[in-house]
């Protein structure tokens, strides 16, 4: 479902969002109702003012890139997207690109659809965003598989070279990771 105000996004997020949704085994996404692709602007004032608990700090869902809002007194639970937020400081270049556009995309959905497999079919102990972190990581990685699986040795290689240069030889010969 789209409800932007006075926005319109320069690509195709339903279509990425379909295709992030239909890589989620369906277990994990039976209980959710729907996603909804929202800017900051379509929230009311008492929306924006809201405060939400995140790594023990409180913080204005006007920050939020995405919100997860749970099952409650008869609601079902529904994921919300602010695509303005997601591709903020984005170049339209860069957005235009499949595997980057989607990447973004999934970074934050993922995110969101790790705290609805917690509270849904997977509660795990810990810090609530760690355990949505971990999800969105598995997911990421899942989707990564099946839509862009030609990528992985590139995103491998760039994995690799990233580790390596994040070593540093110590002044005692040996190597320390900054």
């Amino acid at each position: 479902m789209t409800a932007y105000r006075d926005y319109a996004p320069y690509v195709d997020v339903t279509r990425s969002i379909r295709s992030l949704v239909d890589s989620v085994p369906a277990q994990f996404v039976i209980a959710l109702k729907e996603v909804v692709l929202t800017n900051a602007a379509a929230q009311s004032r008492h929306e924006r003012r809201r405060r939400v608990r995140s790594r023990n700090l409180k913080r204005h869902t006007a920050d939020a890139r995405a919100l997860y809002h749970g099952a409650s007194r008869g609601q079902a639970a529904r994921i919300e997207l602010f695509v303005d937020k997601v591709f903020e400081n984005v170049p339209r270049t860069v957005q235009r690109i499949p595997f980057v556009r989607d990447l973004l995309l999934a970074s934050v959905f993922y995110h969101e659809l790790g705290h609805h497999i917690q509270r849904t079919s997977h509660p795990q102990s810990g810090e609530a965003e760690d355990v949505a972190d971990e999800w969105a990581q598995k997911l990421m990685v899942m989707f990564v598989r099946q839509k862009y699986w030609y990528a992985m040795p590139l995103i491998r290689l760039i994995g690799f070279l990233d580790r390596r240069r994040g070593q540093r030889p110590s002044a005692r010969g040996g190597f320390l990771r900054q």
